[in-house]
């Protein structure tokens, strides 16, 4: 299905980091059937991943990285005010705001417990533009020994 915009608070893409673009971009094109463009934001490093003419993910290549790894980033109206939640609520900065072109702003964060996400302005790109189908990010799952700080700590960010 397509999707056009998503709420504040709800997941709007996701974001591979890897050390090697080129083995990953091949492997996710050839297990989803993705295709890619390349300098999403203006970043020569990143690229988007396209599926069937809609954007679907971002692969961003981080040269000296051991492994690779996901974010999700949480659509939020307001990068500052969503920013100034999280610290509030005893969260921290791993990568502070930054403007990706027209497409947006973004930073990368980590909740009371240290798991790493990310929130997203939307700007020129609103995310994932493919939901509930083969191929599209489903949902992020959220493993914590504490369920109840966990579910205050996102509560107070994204409420």
């Amino acid at each position: 299905m397509d999707i056009a915009v998503h709420e504040d608070g709800a997941p709007a893409w996701v974001e591979l980091t890897t050390p090697d673009a080129e083995t990953s971009t091949r492997f996710y094109g050839d297990l989803f059937g993705w295709s890619f463009d390349g300098a999403f934001g203006g970043q020569p490093q990143s690229q988007l991943a396209v599926d069937r003419g809609r954007p679907s993910a971002v692969v961003t290549t981080v040269p000296g990285a051991r492994r690779g790894g996901w974010t999700m980033y949480v659509n939020v109206a307001d990068a500052d005010k969503a920013l100034e939640r999280v610290v509030a609520a005893d969260g921290s900065v791993l990568a502070e705001l930054r403007k990706l072109g027209s497409a947006g702003r973004s930073a990368v964060l980590a909740d009371h417990a240290g798991t790493r996400f990310g929130i997203w302005e939307a700007g020129g790109h609103h995310g994932s533009g493919v939901v509930d189908e083969p191929g599209a990010f489903h949902g992020g799952e959220l493993i914590t020994d504490d369920v109840e700080a966990s579910g205050a700590f996102y509560a107070q960010v994204f409420s």
